[in-house]
């Protein structure tokens, strides 16, 4: 192979590393930022949640029993 083939395969080379390493570092950025999100939407749901401790699964109450169902009713209308 001639040198200035080679140079080309060395570039080219480089150039694919390159372009490998950035799609990686972007996998990993991307996928940090999903579990940020995800992070985000639990504490949200968990503070929209704790504005209503009747409807606490796993202690349900007479009342939140009711007020459940009167939501579910409800929705289907």
């Amino acid at each position: 192979m001639s040198p200035h083939h080679e140079r080309h395969r060395v570039a080219g080379q480089e150039t694919s590393d390159r372009r490998a390493r950035a799609k990686l570092e972007d996998k990993k950025r991307m996928a940090w930022r999903r579990a940020v999100e995800f992070y985000n939407e639990t504490r949200r749901l968990q503070r929209e949640l704790n504005d209503y401790p009747d409807l606490a699964i796993g202690e349900p109450s007479a009342t939140g029993q009711h007020r459940s169902v009167e939501r579910r009713e409800t929705s289907r209308v």
